[in-house]
């Protein structure tokens, strides 16, 4: 037992003489062999629309998590500032397709969609005609009726009802439509959220922006402020505190090095590379 530990203590001494040595070299050994989490769903489904990834938290909580006043971070700002846009259309929406409600007093379980939620109500309003769907139809969205206010989010292609009162009309009246292949047409007023493809492009090229788990993501940073290399962790979301981005400049060539090691042959279950999926991700909004 005694031998183990003059080797273990060996074994850490000579990996910090190494370190010191030639830090930048045993960062990119070190990320090499780092065993990432697998992070899980990052956009879960549900018809809650707050449990939803939201683009507008993940902004926020990057620009409060990095180094206030940093000469190289200091760009960044302004273009996450300029990353998320939002643009009015006053027009007619399917009822089907809106996915989840901003509220619901029925929190304490979770479906997937709003047409999951409307399947296990028992007491949703009569529509099991014709005539009791035009009823509900006319009496809570004709004319005279204010329209519904919503928000479509192109990067994910998601519909969400900003309800105030429990959303059992909405449900009841789409769940018709859906098994009786009817429009269900209302005024609305539409949000669209979409990502700012220009200033995403130029955060690419200037910055790398990794989501990783929180874990890996403060012992990756250790290793490389070890190094004197600038790096920061932001938080990625309240809803998920156990992730968190790796941020730092793309015009280090050692750092760069060691940041394609830590990615190379990892799946995006471990490691995503947030701008390039921001990128891939675009369901864009049909303007009729």
């Amino acid at each position: 037992m005694k031998v183990s530990n003059e080797l273990f203590d060996l074994e850490a001494f000579l990996n910090r003489w190494v370190q010191r040595l030639a830090p930048a070299w045993y960062a990119n050994q070190a990320v090499r062999q780092i065993a990432l989490s697998n992070m899980g769903t990052l956009n879960p489904s549900s018809y809650l629309a707050h449990r939803w990834m939201s683009l507008a938290s993940i902004i926020s909580a990057c620009e409060q998590g990095l180094p206030e006043k940093h000469p190289i971070f200091a760009p960044l700002h302004p273009l996450l500032q300029k990353l998320l846009v939002s643009k009015k259309f006053d027009r007619l929406l399917n009822l089907t397709t809106i996915t989840g409600v901003e509220v619901s007093s029925q929190d304490d379980k979770d479906y997937a969609s709003l047409a999951h939620w409307a399947i296990a109500q028992p007491n949703l309003p009569p529509c099991s005609t014709a005539d009791e769907f035009d009823t509900l139809l006319n009496q809570h969205f004709g004319k005279g009726s204010t329209p519904i206010k919503v928000i479509y989010r192109e990067w994910d292609g998601r519909y969400y009802w900003i309800n105030r009162e429990e959303p059992v009309v909405v449900a009841a009246v789409a769940k018709f439509a859906t098994e009786k292949q009817r429009e269900a047409r209302v005024k609305a007023e539409i949000h669209v959220e979409s990502v700012h493809e220009a200033t995403l492009e130029r955060i690419r090229q200037q910055f790398w922006w990794l989501l990783l788990a929180r874990e890996q993501a403060d012992a990756i940073h250790a290793l490389l402020n070890a190094a004197h290399l600038p790096v920061a962790v932001t938080s990625f979301e309240s809803r998920r505190d156990d992730l968190a981005f790796l941020i730092a400049p793309k015009h280090n060539p050692r750092l760069n090095r060691i940041l394609l090691t830590l990615i190379q042959n990892r799946s995006s279950q471990e490691v995503v590379e947030f701008g390039r999926f921001l990128s891939r991700h675009h369901y864009a909004f049909r303007n009729q």
